[in-house]
């Protein structure tokens, strides 16, 4: 096992530590705050244009979906940690669907999934050009989304909630004995819908998770364990229909 030690270098450096921390202690502070506005604002409808969408009940978002990931990962190898090694996720593009219930006018609430697209895992740093393997897997997201009605049709939101994504499947590669766990974590999102009638609009969102995912195999017989975090973007739009 020497021999696979001595071709990296440990390294576990605090500034990476309290850089993660500052980020993460941001997200956190822009999540309760969109909490507080969904609950706490009341639209100032006397100010705006009448809107001619119907204002409760069911409702449906369908339409294409680009979902980006941010990932970084911790790596080890026979139980070191590997210095300037990481891990990324390719991108998709998937169909996705929402369906959502206003409560009252403003208040929404929306479950949101999509076709379970495949991604490839590769390696980066002392890694790059690994192609670890390939994962299957079904994202899921319920959130609470504030709907602002005071510029008429046009109709902005945010939104806070909890999503989960579930894996089906994991592929070898350079990777054998590929096990990928399912992940959670909570949702920030934002958007508009545009309603051309009473029942029918566009729409576009934005909706930023933050999850990990543990990742063990073997690479060339050899034990491998990661903490891969994959923070996605997903971009949404198309076409709404409130019922």
């Amino acid at each position: 096992m020497d021999h696979i030690s001595s071709l990296f270098y440990v390294r576990q450096g605090n500034k990476t530590g309290r850089s993660c921390i500052r980020k993460k202690s941001l997200w956190l502070t822009a999540l309760f705050s969109i909490i507080f506005l969904a609950f706490d604002i009341t639209p100032a409808h006397a100010a705006g244009e009448k809107s001619s969408s119907i204002a409760e009940g069911w409702y449906v978002e369908a339409g294409p979906a680009r979902v980006n990931f941010n990932t970084s990962a911790n790596i080890e190898v026979a139980g070191n940690h590997i210095r300037q090694a990481g891990a990324d996720a390719t991108g998709y593009t998937t169909a996705a669907l929402g369906i959502g219930y206003f409560f009252t006018p403003e208040i929404s609430a929306i479950l949101m999934t999509g076709v379970p697209p495949k991604t490839k895992l590769n390696g980066t740093g002392v890694f790059g050009g690994t192609h670890m393997g390939k994962v299957t897997y079904g994202p899921a997201v319920l959130a609470v989304d504030y709907h602002y009605r005071g510029f008429g049709d046009f109709q902005p939101f945010i939104g806070a909630g909890f999503s989960y994504i579930r894996v089906f499947k994991s592929e070898d590669n350079a990777i054998t004995n590929l096990n990928v766990d399912d992940a959670m974590g909570p949702t920030i999102r934002a958007g508009f819908e545009y309603m051309l009638t009473e029942h029918i609009g566009m729409f576009a969102s934005v909706t930023k998770i933050f999850c990990s995912t543990d990742v063990h195999g073997e690479f060339n017989g050899v034990p491998v364990k990661a903490r891969v975090q994959l923070d996605p973007l997903i971009t949404h739009m198309g076409v709404t229909y409130h019922f």
